[in-house]
């Protein structure tokens, strides 16, 4: 369930974007002719979407751009309540707020709302109406076929979900009376991880998604002995900067318990997490391509068995590992050479997971030193053998060995990785396809590549 903030005027929101760190925000607007004038429909500013290039589309009345820019390009746009650069179709425009006060909340990790699903991350979304926009509704624009070269859409609706919104468009949604207006969406960059509960003692994984690090926050956790205990105990404990293991020494096993993870400058709880009993882990939000992502994927040229061989061989020392990862990267070619995309996922996700363990396994005084490393109840690192995908990625972001937009990236390798479970795969009703399958092997091998690279570097005298 997402939480009501108190209203915030434009500044203040627009003040929120330093929640993005110094992650590049995709700044999407949509304009409409109508009497000869090209009018802001709608705009939203988001982080953590899949990077795309540069992106103007002009068809029949409409005007579609998307671009990546930095967040205080994006406040200062935002503060002057401009476009930004137009084409050479539109000149630059600027809109005007109605004047009533905002609605912002906090959205838990994988929550369904109006606009589809919030990320991985705790996020924060406000919404600013723009005037003007009702004028716009009728517009005939909005229900023939929107087509730009190479790209044709059902309907102008398909196109603003996809560019502006960045989730695949349902009938139910394309069917809803979405208003013009102004969002902002910004995943924060902490949340509540694994949660181990045993011997009278509460054990919680503060994950830390890489960048925007920070201060002050607390972790608050409210405890019952059993479920017709009426009052909570409660207990608090302050949270390192960049997260970590933290520890409830209760002394019984709760029959129930609520974590509450507490930013002192956002005013609300950040994220907070039930269990009693068996509590699963949110789902996490499906990977959405942009139609010619997905068609210049699938025409995307496979990496040479050579240049595999040489990555592998930088990657690690051991003989044994490069001739395990070699032969499984090998598989996962064949795999997407023969459309057997879901069995390509389960070998990419495999290579990632081992080659992360292999690096680790040369760097073992460094990984077993850093904030994110998963610890026992005695707050002692535990044993490579027993760490997960998660923490090998956690740790490889703050020890610099993986960009941070990988961070996110890497819970949808995991999210098809798990498909082999065939549960799994009737549960969340989809299945990766060609491109999804290619965008995830190039960008693992992008990422093997600099890991090779961190490893060489490593070696050299």
């Amino acid at each position: 369930m997402s939480t009501l903030l108190d209203q915030e005027t434009w500044q203040e929101s627009i003040e929120r974007l330093v929640l993005a760190g110094d992650q590049p925000v995709r700044w999407s607007w949509l304009a409409i002719l109508k009497d000869d004038v090209w009018r802001v429909w709608g705009l939203t500013v988001r982080v953590g979407a899949l990077a795309t290039p540069k992106r103007s589309m002009l068809s029949k009345g409409a005007y579609l751009h998307s671009e990546s820019i930095s967040v205080a390009e994006a406040q200062d746009r935002l503060t002057n309540l401009s476009t930004g650069p137009g084409s050479s179709e539109v000149s630059n425009l600027s809109y005007e707020l109605h004047a009533v006060p905002n609605s912002a909340w906090w959205t838990p990790p994988g929550e369904t709302y109006a606009l589809g699903p919030s990320s991985q991350w705790p996020e924060y979304r406000t919404e600013w109406p723009i005037k003007g926009t009702d004028e716009l509704r009728s517009m005939p624009v909005w229900y023939g076929q929107f087509r730009v070269p190479g790209i044709q859409y059902k309907n102008l609706y398909e196109a603003i979900f996809i560019h502006l919104h960045g989730v695949r468009p349902t009938q139910r949604l394309l069917s809803s009376n979405i208003m013009g207006n102004i969002l902002i969406r910004l995943p924060y960059s902490y949340r509540i991880g694994d949660l181990d509960i045993a011997e009278g003692n509460v054990s919680a994984i503060v994950e830390w998604s890489g960048f925007a690090p920070r201060s002050g926050l607390n972790v608050h956790l409210s405890a019952r002995r059993s479920a017709d205990q009426v009052e909570p105990d409660p207990v608090e404990i302050t949270v390192a900067e960049l997260g970590g293991l933290i520890t409830f020494p209760l002394g019984y096993d709760p029959a129930q318990i609520e974590l509450f993870l507490n930013d002192p400058d956002i005013g609300v709880s950040c994220h907070q997490l039930q269990w009693e009993r068996d509590q699963l882990a949110p789902e996490p939000a499906p990977l959405v391509l942009e139609p010619e992502e997905r068609a210049a994927l699938q025409r995307a040229s496979l990496s040479a068995p050579a240049h595999q061989t040489d990555m592998f061989r930088r990657l690690t020392g051991d003989g044994a590992v490069q001739s395990m990862l070699h032969d499984r990267w090998l598989e996962a070619t064949k795999c997407l050479a023969a459309d057997a995309n879901l069995a390509a996922m389960v070998m990419i996700g495999s290579v990632i997971e081992g080659a992360l363990l292999a690096v680790a396994h040369q760097r073992v005084s460094d990984v077993m030193q850093a904030a994110s490393a998963p610890k026992d109840r005695l707050g002692n690192p535990r044993p490579l053998s027993e760490w997960k995908l998660d923490r090998l990625v956690q740790v490889s972001r703050e020890l610099n060995w993986m960009p941070t937009i990988m961070t996110h990236f890497m819970d949808v390798i995991k999210t098809l990785r798990n498909l082999v479970h065939p549960w799994e795969e009737l549960r969340r009703q989809e299945t990766p396809d060609q491109g999804v399958a290619r965008l995830c092997y190039q960008t693992v091998e992008s990422l093997l590549e600099q890991l090779a690279d961190v490893n060489t570097v490593r070696s050299t005298p």
